[in-house]
């Protein structure tokens, strides 16, 4: 930092030194020179390339029906903006800024705790460790009720969790679902502050994004980025399963170990997503962190929350991606989820699906990859009908699936869906 100041010294004086006119002392009086009609040209043509300039300035907004003056107003331009092609776009002022994450933070961070867990278990001698864990949550309810992740508390003996600079207190697992990794965990205290839970569906690509967490177990740990991407799906496997996550929150705000299941807030400070997942190679933050939608953390919480199991639909297949060479793309079909196992009187089964179909369509939604047939089903309920494409010996057919709620322990041998 020193050494780029001195440059930019350097450079500053060696810009004063060589200005033109200061390498030499006058030592006289100076001559004063006349340029006559020459000069008096030039400023008329200065004076009435500037008038020219202004004018054409003012004339060009009245070409389009506004007046020039109106251009000063900033409510007149977003509302002349959103009525206009192009999404109903509105430019405001960024809200990107130190104040915005600041106030984002003081609002979201009492609503966010850390948990710590401890397990027993038994190593290969017959001796027990002791294994712990680190994440956080988010308050759903004041009488104590917080919404984690599942895999900060699966297999937990004891549950701690620490709520501001208060001691931590033992916690118990009210629900847990696998297939979502959401679980929420109770408290004996009441009076919390609930966070405000915002609606997911409305978040736009770019706008602000603040990650509330515990990384590496450094509580009210804040870091801010932009929702980089919506509506993303992959799979991840979790406790002896494959979970399908849907319609995840991409961003590049930091998400490390630790931050799983704490919250992330836009402008408004409205918790939008839960800190899940990262894609990096080094096991830390590379800028590509995922976040489980606040409207599907809401639906399977209010579940949980009641003890009831939470319901997800199923159709009843091994699905497989398509892969050059492989099954499904002999069928002249490059990309889709190829039907490698069929269950026997399933959804699909009973619809007509058959071993050896490449699904490539579900509700007008192309399927490209696995995870994409996932995605879909996971966003439905059980009972939902949907519409399926499918090729078969080469030929486009149509069925529709009644989907069925999704047993408790898949066949062993794969994922079915």
């Amino acid at each position: 930092m020193d050494a780029s100041g001195e440059r930019i010294r350097k450079r500053g004086r060696m810009t004063e030194e060589t200005y033109p006119g200061q390498q030499e002392k006058e030592t006289g009086p100076r001559q004063r020179r006349s340029c006559g009609w020459g000069c008096a040209i030039i400023a008329a043509a200065v004076i009435g390339a500037m008038l020219g300039s202004l004018i054409a300035a003012s004339l060009v907004p009245w070409a389009f029906g506004i007046p020039p003056w109106r251009l000063l107003d900033r409510e007149f331009i977003e509302r002349t903006l959103e009525g206009r092609d192009g999404g109903g776009v509105v430019l405001r002022p960024s809200t990107v800024s130190t104040d915005a994450v600041v106030a984002v933070a003081a609002k979201v961070s009492p609503s966010v705790v850390f948990i710590s867990t401890r397990q027993v278990e038994q190593d290969m001698f017959g001796e027990s460790q002791v294994l712990e864990g680190q994440g956080s949550g988010v308050i759903y309810r004041q009488d104590g009720y917080i919404v984690t992740n599942n895999h900060v508390v699966a297999g937990a003996d004891r549950i701690f969790v620490t709520i501001g600079s208060a001691q931590p207190i033992q916690g118990r697992v009210v629900g847990r679902d696998v297939q979502s990794d959401l679980a929420v965990v109770k408290v004996d205290r009441t009076g919390l502050t609930v966070a405000d839970f915002g609606d997911s569906d409305e978040l736009q690509v770019g706008e602000l994004a603040v990650a509330v967490g515990a990384p590496f177990g450094l509580e009210r740990t804040v870091t801010q980025g932009v929702i980089s991407a919506l509506n993303r799906n992959t799979t991840a496997p979790l406790d002896g399963q494959i979970v399908a996550y849907a319609n995840l929150i991409q961003t590049d705000a930091a998400i490390n170990p630790g931050n799983s299941g704490g919250a992330l807030a836009n402008a408004a400070g409205e918790v939008v997503g839960i800190n899940t997942l990262i894609r990096s190679q080094t096991g830390v933050s590379a800028g590509v962190g995922f976040a489980i939608p606040t409207n599907t953390v809401l639906r399977v919480a209010r579940q949980l929350a009641a003890g009831r199991e939470v319901r997800h639909a199923y159709i009843g297949i091994f699905p497989a991606s398509v892969t050059p060479g492989g099954p499904g793309e002999t069928e002249g079909v490059t990309q889709g989820a190829v039907v490698a196992r069929i269950v026997p009187d399933g959804p699909a089964d009973k619809a007509g699906i058959r071993q050896g179909d490449v699904i490539i369509r579900i509700d007008g939604n192309q399927i490209e990859t696995v995870d994409d047939l996932f995605a879909i089903v996971r966003d439905h309920e059980p009972g939902d009908k949907v519409n399926i494409v499918y090729v078969r010996d080469g030929r486009r057919n149509e069925t529709t699936v009644t989907l069925a709620e999704r047993p408790q322990a898949s066949p062993q041998g794969g994922q079915t869906r």
